[in-house]
């Protein structure tokens, strides 16, 4: 579980340490763990076989607190291979080590608690800890604290006392402490009573500040089952430094900068040349970079702008005072307020808005305390473990992160297209076209088809920043309310039809009855595009057409000087033919995109996805059932093919009658691959009509 980028600590209280028992059950504990630190509470062992007992640990060194209770109620084991110790004091309820942390090599304090059954007793425990405060950096506690954070942490007759509760978090609220995230058991400690005596508490936990979570962000507590003891053992894990890339991050703050509308509107209307959709997200990047260099420009490290605010503040206002009646002075100092009236405003809504805090309408200040509770609530996402899809625990960012690509990768194979990196989804509709081929025919094996409809969407957006961009860029306002009215997290899955081919009336009729299904009929729409058995007529398109008409209707025809001369001397139009229409403007045409050529572009990247043997189901599927032990470009075409299959064949032979042989082919394609991606424009180059060059 351990590893060269992995450091453990643990912590538990187990009463009764004198067991030889519960002696070989921490041994094969920390064993198995590779644990570096471990706190050991409540051993209850006299202090004379203290010595006898950490003999059985000879890869540890241990230290105690007998000094400062008679009980050694805590122990502290240390693997001076691993880690190195610096510094200690004691408390009756604690240790506090100083060590330094091989993997960042940096100095880090970690603190283990026992805390006193008596609430009076856990007083000079709140204490102890608000005197280490200001000489840590780096900070963790660990244990048993003898009291819960809240009421619900705790299940069970004798119900916990609210002002010892209350104690115990305003002591954590003035040292700037937060509970580490944790999984596993969600209760620490039982009774072990019968059902009607049971309590079950949350006593033990592990917590830390803000340095701590910003240097070792992924750190990770597993709350065990707690086996030999009634209290878990509480496993940290400190792994190596994961960076991930910031995400992009709308902080409302913006919106009071003076140039804030202004550069949204110049950056929105940078011209983009696409349609509707692509210009969309174009247009969105624009407005982002610019919001990132205001944000760069007047609100990075705004704490430290409102501090320097202040201070020039009240450095001018002591100056002022020298010339109290000077009207231009006096002018001044009130903008200087008011710049640090506007830093202080920005400053708490980017503190608020980053850390979720909405009760700070009073008593606000931006202290270590509100950056803590921002560090936490990142913390709090971190996935720490997981079980892979073997069932196998796996833990550690890079780790998790693997594993959790590898399962989706398994449950989704290779037939999920979108939203993969390097996969089309175009693939689905040609592997879906060569299923589904022959479904009417008779005689084929029983065979059948499901159309699901899976609908989403995700509450993950700031809803009050999305209604104020559809308002500043003025779109309608019943198109407003359905936007903000459909806010909703939802997931449907919907069988929407069920085709079926090769089987026999009788038993399709009692498949209809025992699932539902509505039978469908070919052909259908699959992402829009019309799916059937058999060949595709014009008809089948007729939906696609009228859209693609729709769309462009007018549009050739709006510009006509694009497609003729107009020579104003002579008062003669001077008309060009649709080919030279289509050359480059340096051969004296317009551009235009050759609608055949840039097809056969199209499907020469198919061609290079099975001559290159890419991992997907379409490529498997041809290579298993169409190519088999064959050769792709001595392949003939069948009836059994699917139309799409018989259009990269037709391609394919004018590719060989252009040059010669499949090895030359296969050198054209890959000459037209760059950074590991073939490019389009490069094979539209081999196709399209061209034209003399002129001066």
């Amino acid at each position: 579980m351990g590893g060269k980028n992995t450091e453990k600590g643990t912590t538990q209280n187990i009463r009764g340490f004198n067991d030889p028992i519960k002696q070989q059950e921490v041994r094969g504990y920390l064993s198995r763990n590779k644990v570096e630190v471990f706190g050991l509470l409540e051993t209850r062992v006299k202090q004379n076989n203290f010595a006898t007992i950490i003999r059985t640990f000879p890869s540890y060194s241990v230290l105690n607190n007998y000094t400062h209770h008679y009980n050694g109620r805590i122990w502290v084991f240390l693997d001076n291979r691993r880690v190195t110790w610096i510094s200690s004091s004691g408390h009756d309820q604690l240790i506090h080590l100083e060590l330094l942390h091989h993997i960042s090599n940096k100095t880090v304090h970690v603190s283990f608690v026992y805390g006193s059954n008596d609430a009076t007793h856990r007083e000079r425990l709140w204490h102890e800890l608000r005197g280490l405060k200001p000489k840590v950096t780096n900070w963790i506690l660990m244990g048993d604290w003898n009291i819960v954070r809240a009421m619900e942490e705790r299940i069970g007759p004798n119900p916990p006392s609210i002002t010892e509760i209350l104690a115990f978090n305003q002591s954590l609220l003035d040292c700037q402490l937060e509970d580490l995230h944790s999984f596993g058991c969600e209760f620490t400690w039982t009774n072990k009573r019968d059902t009607t005596t049971i309590i079950w508490s949350r006593l033990d936990r592990v917590i830390s500040n803000s340095l701590w979570m910003g240097h070792f962000p992924n750190t990770q507590v597993n709350v065990l089952p707690s086996g030999i003891s009634d209290h878990s053992p509480l496993l940290v894990s400190i792994h190596d430094h994961y960076q991930q890339k910031r995400r992009f991050s709308y902080l409302n703050c913006w919106e009071d900068h003076k140039d804030y509308g202004k550069v949204v509107k110049e950056a929105w209307d940078i011209p983009v040349k696409s349609n509707a959709i692509h210009r969309l997200f174009p247009r969105l990047k624009n407005v982002r970079l610019q919001l990132i260099n205001i944000h760069k420009t007047s609100y990075s490290g705004i704490s430290g702008k409102v501090k320097e605010a202040q201070q020039y503040l009240h450095d001018y206002q002591i100056s002022v005072q020298t010339k109290p009646l000077d009207s231009s002075l006096l002018a001044l100092e009130q903008t200087l307020l008011q710049t640090y009236l506007d830093l202080k405003k920005a400053e708490k809504s980017s503190l608020t808005q980053r850390a979720k805090i909405q009760d700070i309408k009073y008593n606000y200040a931006p202290t270590s305390y509100y950056f803590a509770r921002i560090a936490a609530r990142k913390h709090q996402s971190i996935i720490g473990k997981i079980k892979d899809r073997h069932g196998i625990e796996r833990e550690g960012m890079h780790v998790v992160n693997h594993a959790f690509i590898d399962y989706y990768q398994w449950l989704l194979g290779k037939e999920q297209g979108a939203f993969v990196t390097g996969r089309s989804i175009f693939e689905n509709i040609m592997l879906t076209q060569s299923l589904i081929k022959g479904y009417g025919q008779q005689g084929v094996s029983p065979r059948c088809l499901i159309n699901v409809d899976i609908k989403k969407a995700f509450d993950s957006l700031q809803w009050e920043f999305i209604g104020k961009m559809l308002q500043q860029f003025h779109f309608p306002e019943q198109f407003q309310r359905w936007i903000m009215g459909s806010c909703l997290v939802y997931m449907l899955i919907q069988i929407k039809q069920i085709y079926m081919g090769g089987i026999r009336e009788g038993i399709k009729q009692e498949i209809l009855r025992a699932t539902s299904y509505i039978e469908g009929e070919l052909p259908f729409r699959y992402l829009g595009v019309p799916l059937n058995e058999g060949k595709l007529n014009k008809a089948m398109f007729a939906d696609l057409i009228t859209k693609v008409q729709r769309e462009y209707s007018g549009l050739l025809l709006s510009s006509p000087g694009d497609f003729w001369n107009y020579e104003e001397s002579h008062r003669k139009l001077i008309m060009k033919s649709w080919d030279s229409c289509c050359t480059l403007y340096q051969e004296g045409g317009f551009n235009i995109k050759e609608i055949l050529a840039w097809n056969k572009s199209i499907i020469c990247k198919w061609i290079w996805e099975i001559v290159k043997h890419s991992d997907s189901s379409w490529t498997t599927w041809n290579y298993t059932y169409n190519i088999k032990y064959g050769d792709f470009w001595t392949l003939q075409k069948k009836s059994t093919h699917s139309e799409s299959c018989r259009s990269i064949l037709q391609v394919r032979d004018e590719l060989l009658e252009m040059v010669g042989s499949g090895a030359n082919m296969e050198a054209l394609l890959h000459g037209c691959v760059k950074k590991g991606c073939i490019q389009l424009h490069l094979l539209y180059d081999q196709f399209r009509r061209k034209g003399s060059n002129i001066s």
